[in-house]
């Protein structure tokens, strides 16, 4: 018998993810759009990024 495909994004790792959601004004988010064109990749690669370099100082 075939294994059935998943539907939807493929994960970014084998670990389950969570979403975090947060505000920004129209500006700013006018503003991270802009960044995140200007960089080539997706805002929630920005903010991963980001993320990651603030915790992994942590250790």
């Amino acid at each position: 018998m075939k294994e059935q495909k998943k539907m939807g994004r493929p994960s970014l790792s084998d670990k389950p993810s969570k979403n975090i959601i947060f505000r920004l004004s129209e500006d700013e988010a006018k503003k991270f759009d802009e960044y995140a064109a200007e960089k080539g990749k997706t805002k929630s690669k920005i903010l991963r990024e980001f993320v990651l370099s603030l915790i992994s100082d942590k250790k």
